[in-house]
């Protein structure tokens, strides 16, 4: 009698659990992020001491977008750059680099479904031979796909 008990049990479970008792539209119910995407417009080559325009295209409408630049090592010395909306989602920085060197810009755009932060490395004028060197070992820490797979802790 316990195995019948047992076994009819383990059924109803196994029914009610059952693939075919799952809605078809389940996945719709969820909500789904469209995150925006940004593009930029860098010149070819960037140099210090001249006024360098950088385009930012967002590929949906924003309600906030700004940007941070800073000189590789002076992560603290970061600065707030200006940024003028041209048309449609397009936006227009003006820069003049102090000197050659690494540097990092963060772009910061906020959607009504999401906030990015894409941060790119820009290459200005010539790097010193640390400089360089310091590139090398950040490509050793990258593999062929452009993706960091190195411990951050």
């Amino acid at each position: 009698m316990k195995k019948i008990l047992l076994i009819t049990t383990l059924l109803i479970l196994l029914v009610a659990c059952s693939p075919n008792q799952v809605n078809g539209d389940a996945a719709s119910l969820y909500k789904t992020e469209d995150p925006a995407q940004i593009s930029l417009d860098l010149p070819d080559e960037l140099t210090s001491k001249e006024e360098t325009h950088i385009e930012i295209d967002v590929h949906q409408a924003v309600a906030e977008i700004s940007a941070s630049l800073w000189k590789q090592g002076e992560e603290n010395d970061s600065v707030n750059l200006d940024i003028t909306k041209m048309e449609n989602e397009t936006y227009l920085m003006k820069h003049t680099f102090r000197e050659d060197g690494i540097y990092y810009l963060q772009i910061r755009a906020e959607t009504s479904e999401s906030k990015i932060m894409p941060t790119k490395r820009l290459i200005v004028g010539d790097l010193s031979k640390e400089e360089q060197e310091l590139l090398e070992q950040e490509s050793d820490h990258t593999d062929h796909d452009g993706h960091d797979h190195s411990d951050h802790h």
